[in-house]
């Protein structure tokens, strides 16, 4: 249950009045945990006790006069610190809850990191779809497709009725903006609300409380309940603070925490651009503490059509670089295996090249030629003469004194290749 909720449930066992209780919404419109929690507000003024302002006043410690501290400020509420034995006696649960399944932990921040033009707005493109339609994120064009990931893709927890995106976005044009959006063929436009603030960063200054104030009221007002914002570089520069240094990047972190808090929102996900060889988010090493998981989209080489590939890490999320193919019609990306795999069929065309070249070649003189082609390393050249045989592109007979002579093709015990007479073979 909603924060807000769990305190307003506290609020009706305490007060006995449940018929101002947040789960019993007069409309549509107020079916949001913000709107009901300020509509339960009002029942405080209707019911004195001394009972009842203790409970306020525990929960509202930010000013002397609860109620006021209450209508006021109805996200501000203390996390009411327990004993461990207490916290270790509540019942679980259940499984983790996730609003990406194996990317993004429910209630959770996230860093993307890429570097420039590697795809990291068409990959917040296709995340707010899959936010929308309840569509897996990096997985196969055909919506409904649901396995485990990430050969499936990973599962999105979708936004209930009346809950929307917020993507405040900094970087790309209206124009632009728009047409990359409707290449999604998004269905449920209604669930996303988006903000430009291209040239308009200082708008986004989040250390600001005033600045901070009136975007968290727009953000309430739109019923977010996930932020998106893409990407943060030009935030910091407006507000005039140095990505290098800690002690910023804190404090605008900080201040984020905040403003997810003060709007109602449930997560947060930050688009940085990548330093440090594009390994991580460029910048202060405060980045990589401050989310509860790092998003990594990485791009081999700089031409347009280079291979791209994501991964992800943090808290129960471990997900290994995986190549990202792009189906440039639709926009849509999918994974299509790891890293590792894509490298080992590229050099396995290597291996087969080497044996082409010399039917027959035994192992030993087949991984110095493979090594030769490729400058590998002996593991490696050995992982691809592997994947070779494996994916029957070659195969091995005994040879002389029981070395393996190998041939293109799958081959078969009756191959011809056994009588086959090579200088290597013979």
């Amino acid at each position: 249950m909603f924060r807000y909720e769990r305190e307003w449930q506290r609020y009706g066992d305490v007060t006995g009045e449940y018929d101002v209780a947040p789960w019993s919404p007069v409309d549509d419109d107020s079916n949001d945990s913000y709107t009901r929690a300020r509509l339960a507000v009002g029942g405080f003024d209707s019911f004195e006790s001394e009972e009842v302002d203790a409970f306020m006043t525990d929960l509202w410690p930010i000013s002397s006069d609860a109620r006021k501290a209450a209508e006021a400020h109805p996200w501000r509420l203390r996390e009411l610190g327990l004993d461990l034995d207490a916290l270790l006696a509540e019942e679980d649960e259940g499984e983790q809850e996730w609003r990406v399944r194996g990317l993004w932990p429910a209630g959770g921040k996230v860093v993307l990191s890429a570097p420039a033009k590697a795809g990291k707005s068409t990959l917040i493109a296709n995340l707010l779809r899959c936010l929308a339609d309840g569509a897996p994120l990096l997985g196969p064009a055909v919506d409904g497709v649901i396995g485990d990931p990430p050969d499936h893709g990973h599962p999105v927890a979708p936004l209930a009725r009346g809950e929307r995106v917020f993507l405040a976005d900094v970087e790309l044009s209206r124009p632009m903006l728009r047409r990359w959006l409707a290449e999604q063929g998004i269905r449920r436009t209604d669930r996303i609300h988006v903000e430009m603030f291209r040239g308009r960063a200082d708008e986004l200054n989040v250390c600001d409380p005033t600045v901070r104030a009136q975007l968290a009221e727009r953000i309430r007002r739109s019923g977010a309940r996930v932020i998106i914002l893409d990407p943060v570089g030009p935030v910091l520069a407006a507000a005039d603070l140095n990505e290098d240094s800690n002690q910023h990047v804190a404090r605008f972190l900080l201040a984020l925490d905040s403003l997810v808090r003060e709007s109602g929102a449930l997560e947060l996900l930050v688009v940085h651009h990548t330093g440090h060889a594009g390994e991580r988010s460029r910048g202060a090493s405060a980045w990589r503490a401050w989310p509860d998981a790092e998003w990594r989209l990485t791009r081999q080489g700089d031409a347009a059509d280079a291979p791209r590939y994501f991964a992800a890490t943090g808290r129960d999320v471990a997900v290994p670089e995986s190549v990202v193919a792009y189906d440039a019609e639709a926009r849509r990306l999918t994974l299509a295996g790891s890293r590792r795999e894509r490298g080992t069929a590229q050099h396995a065309a290597a291996v087969v090249e080497a044996v082409q070249e010399a039917p027959g070649v035994v192992t030993r003189n087949l991984e110095q030629a493979v090594q030769g082609k490729t400058r590998l390393g002996t593991a490696a050249v050995r992982a691809a003469v592997a994947a070779a045989k494996a994916s029957g592109l070659i195969h091995a007979h005994p040879g002389k004194k029981g070395a393996l002579a190998h041939y293109v093709g799958a081959g078969s015990d009756s191959c011809s290749c056994h009588s086959t007479s090579t200088p290597e073979a013979a």
